[in-house]
């Protein structure tokens, strides 16, 4: 028989979303830790390239040297872009932490659901019914505002991670940019003109030449800035860190006494009879720890909560979880909304459309040296191609 329950929430979205999440943070973790070995590679393959070309001529030495620094300053545009996507994964971790931290809540609720599911149909429990319900309608009650504000952290923390992203690709790409248009220049002093046996090459007379562009290239890198058209502010760059990525401080354990030989530790008096009474620490100890923390948007700030201790023990309280878990902070986020409703607008769409899409640009100086073989005309498919 089938019975429609309002009281039941559908909760196949909860499990696809926190899925999906995991795999964003577990596969980013992979890519980060790629891109840093592709950027090792990197610097060993430029070193390599300057030892290939040292033996082979001026012109040879040259045009490698000077490619192999460049190569090495791409080595670092690419550990910076593999910082960003660690702040990037991190941003999206804190969601994780945090809805983490709500759990214990939602199965509570959960619990409750699947009770009243079961006692629907049985007409001998409306009693315990009603009170299951009322205490279920209590807990979302006290549970909402923690869930209204996991769910608009979420879509700041979402915000935040996506712009630090892309804010890195854009930079990476305009820093390899430059280092691949003055870098083409360095590569056009090389002479591939041929010569005969019995003839010498013409002395290779560039060095002052490539030294300038390499100069300049490598000044240019360091002096980029961000096209403010093409850039979005964060968090991260308005507080000088990333106030959203909770970190941990965990302790080292404390060294323990050398012991002379012949010589056992036996536990004194006090010290057992302390562990036995005090297995654990109270409550009114864990809500001073508690209501102490450093400040989401001043780092060297300290603010005071107050938390009151609960000495009720045989009834179940239900605090915040948001707010009393050690993984999480205060999500106070009315410095962060602030932040994006100051946000300037960027430019408008239409306009860096049409400056970015190819549809719209006139067509633009061909060199010539370089076209893909199905452009050329004369190209045909043999039966190799095929394979």
């Amino acid at each position: 028989m089938f019975s429609f329950n309002p009281f039941h929430k559908p909760t196949s979205e909860k499990p696809l979303s926190l899925k999906g999440l995991q795999g964003v943070i577990d596969h980013s973790t992979k890519i980060s830790k790629s891109l840093v070995q592709v950027a090792d590679d990197s610097r060993v393959a430029s070193n390599n390239l300057v030892m290939y070309g040292s033996p082979l001529g001026d012109d040879l030495t040259d045009v490698t040297s000077k490619m192999g620094n460049l190569l090495s300053e791409w080595t670092s545009i690419l550990m910076e872009f593999a910082d960003s996507f660690e702040q990037y994964r991190d941003t999206l971790k804190s969601i994780s932490i945090k809805e983490a931290a709500l759990q214990q809540s939602r199965d509570q609720k959960k619990k409750l659901r699947d009770q009243i599911e079961k006692l629907e149909d049985s007409p001998t429990a409306i009693d315990r019914l009603n009170a299951l319900k009322e205490q279920l309608k209590e807990l979302e009650a006290f549970t909402e505002p923690d869930e209204v504000e996991m769910s608009n952290y979420k879509r700041i923390a979402t915000r935040e991670a996506l712009y630090i992203l892309l804010n890195g690709m854009h930079a990476m790409s305009s820093k390899t940019d430059i280092i691949s248009t003055f870098g083409k220049y360095i590569v056009d002093e090389l002479d591939t003109q041929p010569i005969k046996p019995g003839e010498e090459r013409p002395a290779y007379q560039s060095t002052h030449r490539t030294k300038r562009i390499q100069d300049d290239a490598k000044h240019a890198i360091h002096e980029w800035k961000p096209d403010q058209a093409k850039l979005r502010r964060t968090l991260t760059s308005h507080h000088g860190h990333n106030p959203l990525i909770i970190k941990m401080n965990k302790e080292l354990p404390p060294v323990p006494v050398a012991l002379t030989d012949g010589e056992t530790k036996q536990p004194s008096p006090s010290s057992s009879t302390s562990a036995s009474s005090n297995p654990s620490p109270s409550v009114s100890e864990q809500s001073v720890n508690l209501g102490k923390h450093h400040s989401l948007y001043k780092p060297d700030a300290v603010e005071k909560t107050t938390a009151t201790p609960s000495t009720t023990h045989h009834q179940p309280v239900f605090h915040p979880p948001a707010f009393m878990s050690p993984f999480s902070q205060p999500l106070n986020q009315e410095n962060l909304y602030q932040f994006y409703q100051n946000y300037l607008p960027p430019k408008p769409y239409e306009e860096i459309r049409s400056v970015l899409s190819p549809v719209f640009h006139e067509k633009k100086h061909d060199v010539g040296g370089f076209v893909l073989p199905t452009a050329n005309p004369n190209f045909a498919l043999n039966d190799s191609t095929h394979d």
